[in-house]
């Protein structure tokens, strides 16, 4: 099955959407299974609360983790993944760069808009599974800005690989401040610095308890 994200048909909704709830079905019982906690996030929550299901023109599934579950995910779905399900990683796919990863069907080709057909990765059906960071207070205007800084670094030195020594320096020294921020007490959680193109950081009281 291959389907194009800009060219999607009524039949194909149908059977992407299918193949995407398989997906999920499966996270959910490895979640259940090792008591990890997941969330459905951005238009797949608001799916869910307002529709009861997909957003009409919704084509992906969203999904977040704290940083905890998320690395033990990472370990147990080496062993708990069915064969029909691929764990789209920078390391189970060198040619993949994002900093979120993927479940994906083996069966099938998924093209997104951003995306070319016959590109080095895997391009099944797909969930996202996006780590999340717990973020302390600080003013929005220095978050907005920290956050911003570090998403370009990490585009330009990993993806786009433009000026890369330049912008490695960049990251790292982002990475450094929120290292040392670190300690301080955590009102917010949003994507992880790297990912964090929206810089956002929801209350922590919109998540806690799930």
């Amino acid at each position: 099955m291959g389907i194009n994200s800009g060219e999607i048909k009524t039949d194909d909704i149908e059977s992407l959407r299918k193949i995407q709830l398989h997906l999920l079905d499966t996270l959910d019982s490895i979640c259940k299974k090792h008591n990890l906690v997941y969330w459905l996030d951005f238009g797949t929550l608001l799916g869910a609360v307002r529709n009861g299901k997909f957003i009409p023109w919704d084509d992906d599934i969203d999904v977040s983790m704290e940083m905890d579950s998320y690395e033990k995910f990472l370990e147990i779905a080496k062993t708990d993944l069915p064969k029909d399900i691929f764990l789209h990683t920078p390391k189970t796919d060198p040619e993949y760069k994002q900093c979120f990863i993927k479940l994906r069907d083996n069966g099938s080709t998924f093209i997104e808009l951003h995306e070319e057909t016959g590109m080095n990765y895997h391009q099944g059906i797909f969930i996202d599974i996006f780590p999340v960071a717990l973020y302390p207070k600080m003013p929005r205007l220095f978050q907005k800005v920290l956050m911003r800084t570090t998403v370009r670094s990490y585009g330009k030195a990993f993806i786009q690989k433009k000026y890369p020594a330049f912008n490695f320096l960049i990251y790292y020294f982002c990475k450094f401040i929120w290292l040392l921020l670190s300690p301080l007490k955590k009102v917010g959680y949003g994507q992880i610095p790297e990912d964090n193109g929206y810089m956002y950081a929801v209350p922590l009281k919109f998540l806690h308890p799930l």
